[in-house]
């Protein structure tokens, strides 16, 4: 039996993502986006054909009803606050994923999969296809060629939280908050 690209990338991600149990649809979405945007960026084609949507949350991927029979013969939904995704047991990703460049994938969700969903959405809509695209357009994955190296650099967000941390932590936290309070006077006399 023949699995489509786009079931073979969500398999792949999470495949990889066994270790981790935060896999939300919305989450699911973003790590699709990156390694389609990241593919074309390295190779300059396409790893699936998948379109993605602008929407509020960020790129959402258009796919038919038949998509999501397909992926139900591979993959568990487990509905709580959120949808989550999980690969069944005795699935085997790696051997299904025959059509698409697996060692790829693996490195591009090693360098995502511990960002929250909200972290990666946060991420997207920095990215150029993102802000190139209209609202409830199509985004151009080829749009990618236009980003800066610092544009969905996980380890940049990672950077910025750590620095974000540091100032509002123990001691620093109240020269941060004074700082702040400094500039605004400065601002607003």
């Amino acid at each position: 039996m023949s699995v489509s690209k786009n079931i073979q990338l969500v398999l792949a991600i999470l495949n990889e993502c066994r270790d981790i149990s935060d896999v939300t649809e919305m989450k699911l979405y973003k790590l699709m986006y990156f390694c389609e945007t990241n593919y074309f960026l390295k190779f300059e084609e396409r790893l699936t054909r998948t379109r993605f949507l602008k929407n509020n949350l960020g790129p959402t991927p258009c796919y038919p009803p038949s998509f999501f029979k397909e992926l139900k013969e591979y993959v568990e939904l487990i509905k709580k606050e959120y949808l989550y995704y999980f690969l069944k047991h005795e699935v085997n990703a790696e051997k299904l994923a025959k059509d698409i460049n697996y060692d790829f994938i693996r490195e591009e969700v090693k360098k995502y999969k511990y960002l929250s969903a909200l972290e990666l959405s946060n991420l997207s809509h920095q990215d150029t296809p993102f802000l190139m695209a209209k609202y409830k357009g199509v985004i151009n994955i080829e749009d990618v060629i236009y980003r800066d190296e610092e544009e969905s650099n996980p380890e940049e967000l990672d950077k910025e939280r750590q620095q974000f941390e540091k100032a509002f932590s123990g001691k620093n936290k109240a020269q941060t908050v004074n700082k702040i309070n400094q500039i605004l006077q400065e601002c607003h006399p």
